[in-house]
């Protein structure tokens, strides 16, 4: 459920969004995951 999230954000964001601003966007987006967790999908 949570990695369809992190790739949608991340292509809409044209690809190029590294660990620390993948990790705020998808606290913007609503998903309370940890930095550490969206270091391992990007």
């Amino acid at each position: 459920m949570l990695i369809p999230e992190l790739a949608k954000v991340y292509e809409d964001n044209f690809s190029v969004y590294r660990v620390r601003k993948m990790w705020k966007a998808m606290q913007r987006a609503g998903w309370d995951i940890g930095r550490d967790k969206t270091a391992r999908f990007v």
